[in-house]
């Protein structure tokens, strides 16, 4: 996807100078830049967003582009800094969105993929055979990717950089990383609130135990997942991992429809009884 942008920049920026006549590089680089920017928002409000959202809150959030025209709408007063847990975690969402292969598509029938533990790091596919970018583009955008759910895909759970033995490599030791595990150590490190804090600031009640769809329990979680985490955690102090779909779900400021999401995979899991609940 950057290598996309990139060539649509400088794309950009050619046909402006074409047309225009202007070869000064900086006022070339600020108007492509103004263009490409545009067409990023265009994509992620009119295609990704309302993937995400459903239409009471795209309409709510006065999240749509006008059909027709510009809107020069602009509120002073709205924080613009995204929420550290959004970053460290939910917007970790879309590494369950990864497939476990890559591939090319010649547009002629021709299609082949290839592991994606192979290729991290080896850009090979991009320029073998030629036009290797081409067609990984074409079959980026005609091949599904992955259903955003609880899982991530073997490549990035157990083959994330994999390499050889070095001579510093003692017995036992793993040769790839684990993007889950990653994941779930980044948000200690940020120091991330307990997951009972984030179901509160999302207008939740907190869970005390880890039954699903028991009041006072994991209400939101299917009662296959909520039994996925009452096997692994032994004790109820624990870091969990899981996914849930909600009727609706916060997200930084704004609410998800339809769309299963890590928001379990970073944040500590701490289920108290009542009487003891922290606040």
């Amino acid at each position: 996807m950057h290598t996309t942008w990139l060539r649509r920049h400088n794309l950009i920026a050619d046909a402006l100078r074409q047309a225009t006549g202007i070869t000064h590089d900086e006022t070339l680089f600020q108007e492509a830049k103004r263009i490409v920017v545009a067409e990023l928002q265009h994509i992620a409000y009119n295609e990704f967003l309302p993937e995400v959202l459903d239409n009471r809150h795209m309409t709510f959030f006065n999240l749509r582009s006008r059909t027709v025209g510009h809107d020069n709408t602009y509120n002073p007063s709205v924080d613009p800094r995204t929420y550290n847990a959004f970053g460290a975690a939910v917007l970790r969402m879309g590494h369950s969105l990864v497939r476990n292969v890559v591939g090319h598509d010649n547009g002629r029938g021709g299609v082949r993929t290839h592991l994606l533990k192979d290729h991290f790091e080896i850009p090979d596919l991009m320029f073998r055979p030629p036009y290797g970018y081409e067609y990984m583009a074409r079959w980026m955008s005609k091949a599904p990717k992955s259903r955003s759910d609880r899982t991530i895909v073997d490549g990035l759970r157990n083959r994330l950089f994999e390499g050889p033995p070095g001579p510093q490599t003692g017995p036992g030791e793993t040769l790839a990383f684990d993007l889950g595990a990653l994941n779930v150590q980044r948000g200690r490190e940020h120091g991330l609130p307990p997951y009972n804090v984030f179901r509160r600031f999302c207008g939740r009640r907190p869970a005390y135990h880890f039954r699903g769809g028991v009041a006072g329990g994991l209400v939101d979680h299917t009662p296959q997942n909520a039994a996925r985490l009452a096997s692994v955690y032994r004790y109820k102090y624990k870091t969990a991992s899981a996914s849930f779909n909600l009727p609706w779900l916060c997200l930084g400021r704004l609410t998800v429809t339809k769309y299963t999401l890590y928001m379990s995979w970073n944040l500590p899991i701490i289920l108290l009884p009542p009487s003891s609940q922290l606040t």
